[in-house]
């Protein structure tokens, strides 16, 4: 039996418990089933959740307009599943503008948005991008609904990192093969000066992962979640952040941004 079904029958009990969490789901796979013919479209028919309404960049951080950024590999991508190339470009226009020297990923995938914040880092800059282990058993360390189980291939993570050991990027990237909920956020080396949380999209995987980036980002650093907006566990874990944090969504993309120094009403999150 495949493990998406050992999931599934898993979470039939959550389900009759959880009329409204069921109806969410099915609702969301309803509208992508019938109503998207080509899946390229599917991040603007599921933008139905969190509480946030989007930004234009320009309003919320007029300091990226000047920021011109480098792309690499900009085709070797899923259309769909990995940040698109606004996306990237935005992403890495945080990079470029702040100069961050130590940039922490949570979710590796093949590797090619990795790649990019090397490519537009300092050259003394470090990139540490974290995902499950190439011998993973199927275990996750906290719940995982059936609506948010997206583990990349495990022949596949990374390939892209793995293709250009002899880039002028290879040295600035280290790959950590864990779980992110239960590794030890402190053994990364940080802090860091930007987080890009887009591993595991369940609602308690989301939350833990913020939790550490909080408490390993520098004071005045960046964290960026993907897939606000399209995922109901991600957009549920930020709007909790939303009086704490100076949290905006931007215009186009998935991206939701809390620069730290901005934090609201000196609240301290957690």
């Amino acid at each position: 039996m495949s493990q998406v079904i050992q999931k599934l029958l898993r979470n039939l009990p959550r389900a009759a418990s959880r009329p409204v969490w069921a109806f969410e789901r099915s609702r969301e796979l309803l509208t992508l089933g019938l109503n998207a013919k080509h899946k390229d479209v599917y991040r603007l028919a599921r933008w139905n959740n969190g509480k946030l309404q989007p930004e234009h960049v320009d309003k919320v951080f007029p300091e990226l307009k000047a920021v011109d950024v480098t792309l690499i590999r900009t085709f070797d991508r899923v259309v769909g599943s990995s940040v698109d190339v606004f996306e990237l470009a935005v992403l890495n226009a945080f990079v470029k503008q702040r100069q961050a020297k130590n940039i922490l990923e949570i979710g590796t995938f093949h590797g090619n948005t990795t790649l990019n914040l090397a490519a537009n880092s300092p050259a003394d800059a470090r990139i540490t991008t974290v995902d499950l282990p190439i011998q993973w058993s199927g275990q996750m360390a906290l719940e995982n609904p059936l609506d948010t189980y997206n583990p990349c291939d495990r022949e596949k993570v990374g390939w892209q990192i793995k293709e250009i050991k002899e880039s002028p990027y290879a040295s600035k990237v280290r790959q950590v093969f864990a779980d992110s909920a239960a590794l030890d956020w402190g053994t990364l080396g940080g802090p860091f000066d930007l987080v890009f949380i887009d591993g595991c999209h369940a609602y308690d995987y989301v939350r833990r992962d913020t939790v550490n980036a909080l408490a390993h980002t520098t004071q005045d650093g960046i964290i960026l979640w993907h897939d606000y907006g399209n995922k109901a566990d991600v957009a549920r874990a930020v709007d909790e952040y939303t009086g704490k944090l100076d949290v905006h969504v931007l215009q186009g993309t998935r991206l939701a941004v809390a620069k730290l120094g901005t934090r609201r009403n000196g609240s301290t999150p957690h």
